[in-house]
């Protein structure tokens, strides 16, 4: 029954699934959300040895979600953090499994809440890294930001327009100023995902990947870029999506 899942994290870690990770991972809940965003595997796309990491939310499990993000990073700061938004907020956590993850209260601009982005800017997430406790946040862009676009990525931002890129933007900020700036396919309800895989084709790739992609496919299923990262540090990390068939193999 969570046989896609297992190969999935298979491909992404071929020397197994990393300890902190494993156990935050409920398999069966995975496969009934797999194409709900629950799990998200992230990629390195620009030839780093930076390992890939696990994006999981709490969809289906949030008091558990919560106690394991808390056991696993347990820092002062988390329950404040998440007393910032109402209890039906989207929460993430984002990690390669070492001692170090980002947790996010996603999807802001669905709820009621008190934190505030710049000037004439929309939030989408507020962030938190641990241990250090660092607070963060992403805005949310109709059109490409391009006049605060780290100046690193701007040609890339401009190959993925050129390539056709459509969807939604978002920049990462650390303090007053982006850090990144990313582009969210959107694919899900565009029903593009070939052509996503092929804009992102533009900008690099991973074996892993290309295996997850691949294995999808032997299922019934359709994998795709579904955020991609662009960061000032020249970084470049693109998160798979996963477009489900009916009566495909879960």
């Amino acid at each position: 029954m969570n046989a896609l899942v297992d190969h999935l994290l298979a491909v992404a870690w071929p020397d197994g699934v990393p300890q902190r990770l494993d156990g935050l991972i409920d398999r069966p809940l995975c496969t009934r959300h797999l194409a709900d965003f629950k799990l998200g595997l992230v990629f390195p796309f620009d030839g780093s040895l930076r390992p890939v990491r696990l994006a999981l939310s709490c969809q289906g499990e949030r008091s558990a979600w919560r106690r394991g993000v808390a056991e696993r990073w347990p820092a002062p700061a988390l329950d404040d953090f998440f007393d910032h938004v109402p209890a039906d907020t989207r929460l993430m956590v984002d990690s390669d499994g070492s001692d170090r993850a980002v947790v996010y209260l996603d999807d802001l601009q669905q709820v009621d809440h008190r934190l505030q982005a710049p000037a004439g800017l929309e939030l989408m997430c507020w962030t938190l890294e641990l241990p250090d406790g660092t607070d963060g946040f992403l805005t949310r862009h109709r059109e490409p930001p391009h006049d605060r676009v780290p100046p690193g990525q701007q040609a890339h931002v401009q190959a993925l327009l050129d390539a056709g890129a459509e969807g939604l933007w978002a920049l990462r900020w650390r303090g007053d100023q982006p850090c990144a700036v990313l582009w969210v396919s959107e694919s899900r309800w565009r029903a593009n995902a070939a052509t996503t895989c092929q804009i992102a084709d533009q900008l690099g790739s991973h074996p892993g990947f290309r295996a997850a992609l691949g294995c999808l496919a032997e299922q019934g299923h359709e994998g795709y870029p579904d955020v991609i990262e662009l960061r000032a540090d020249g970084g470049i990390e693109v998160t798979l999506g996963i477009l489900t068939t009916p009566g495909a193999q879960p």
